[in-house]
């Protein structure tokens, strides 16, 4: 009978650990999306950058520093220590929820794909405009937090209608609930 008790008790206890370990980890991944959002924010809002653009390219984007300088500065800056590589995989592999920025016109390569199958491959500028994306294709990695997330890196590539293109590396920081850009890196 005390074996059982016991036993009941054991799982109880066991059940509410776990129970409370999944809401901590859920609360994680939408406080995450939330930061996520106003750092994409930032740069899609504000028609005076370069990055300005009503359309997000859904796509993977890569992590890559030319520069072993850049590399460097963003590993002492958000101070992970071996969970840096583990950060920027995820990063890589991360596609915005549609839900996240309504306003963002979501882009898939299989709508570029089937647009391209009918028009001409080389007129990008008439495939932006079936897609409703004038300004061109913003493609961005989920931002990269250090443990305290008061700092984040982030990538951006910009395609402007097969015109221009443009890759963008920021450190930002969070001050006053507001993140701003702290560093720029050239690469």
């Amino acid at each position: 009978m005390i074996k059982c008790n016991l036993i009941t008790y054991v799982l109880s206890i066991l059940s509410i650990v776990l129970f409370l370990g999944c809401d901590d980890a859920k609360n994680k991944t939408k406080n995450e999306l939330l930061i996520t959002k106003e750092i994409i924010k930032k740069f899609t809002d504000n028609p005076s950058n370069d990055f300005y653009a009503n359309c997000i390219f859904q796509k993977g984007l890569p992590i890559v520093f030319n520069k072993k300088e850049n590399l460097e500065l963003v590993k002492a800056t958000l101070n992970l220590n071996d969970d840096f590589e583990t950060k920027v995989k995820n990063a890589e592999g991360f596609t915005i929820p549609d839900t996240l920025l309504p306003k963002l016109n979501i882009i898939t390569q299989k709508q570029i794909d089937s647009l391209e199958a009918i028009k001409h491959t080389k007129d990008r500028r008439t495939i932006y405009e079936e897609l409703g994306c004038l300004d061109g294709l913003l493609s961005v990695t989920k931002p990269i937090y250090n443990y305290e997330k008061t700092k984040a890196y982030i990538s951006l590539y910009f395609h402007c209608s097969g015109i221009c293109e443009k890759k963008g590396m920021f450190i930002l920081s969070l001050e006053n609930n507001l993140w701003s850009i702290e560093k720029t890196l050239v690469d």
